[in-house]
């Protein structure tokens, strides 16, 4: 080949890569954590009931963001996911699975107390028990998230926003010790 016609080429390849004239996509966030606490809140503002094989149950929270340091984070995440690597395009991020692109995942860590109630005999059988879990957000925007509660293995409850604005209740499991 023609070393005019490399160069050209060459030139060419240059000028219109996407890189150069348009930057990296930089999207932002239209949420911030404020957004987040108030969806949190949506769980404390009514009572929930769960109907299992042993009965009805009314199920109410206290949440609140964690402040400061907690047990609930952690220690050794960042290293299992030093592993992974990372990839340099638009920033630095990690990649959480194989082929896959930017994603971004806004966490909102929740300390509190559930209380829960037998509808049929109008007993507490749960009272102020203290609970501990996340709120994940995915994207840049506040339209889905889950949110995981628990303690370690006697409470389990989940629940799952698809509007951004409210929750629903997808899992409720206790055990009651005597």
């Amino acid at each position: 080949m023609n070393a005019k016609l490399k160069y050209a080429a060459m030139t060419a390849i240059w000028i219109i890569n996407p890189v150069y004239v348009g930057g990296c996509y930089n999207p932002t966030f239209d949420f911030d954590g404020q957004d987040m606490v108030e969806l949190m809140e949506t769980v404390n503002e009514q009572s929930w009931t769960v109907e299992n094989d042993e009965g009805s149950y009314e199920l109410e929270f206290q949440l609140t963001q964690v402040v400061g340091e907690t047990e609930i984070l952690d220690e050794d995440a960042e290293d299992q996911w030093d592993i992974l690597g990372s990839a340099d395009a638009c920033g630095q991020r990690n990649f959480f699975a194989e082929a896959s692109a930017c994603v971004e995942v806004s966490t909102l860590y929740i300390e509190g107390v559930v209380t829960i109630t037998d509808l049929e005999t109008d007993t507490v059988i749960i009272d102020s028990f203290p609970i501990e879990g996340a709120m994940d957000a995915f994207g840049y925007e506040l339209t889905s998230a889950d949110m995981y509660l628990s303690n370690d293995e006697d409470v389990l409850i989940n629940f799952y926003s698809s509007d951004g604005e409210s929750f629903s209740l997808t899992q409720a499991q206790w055990e009651i010790s005597e």
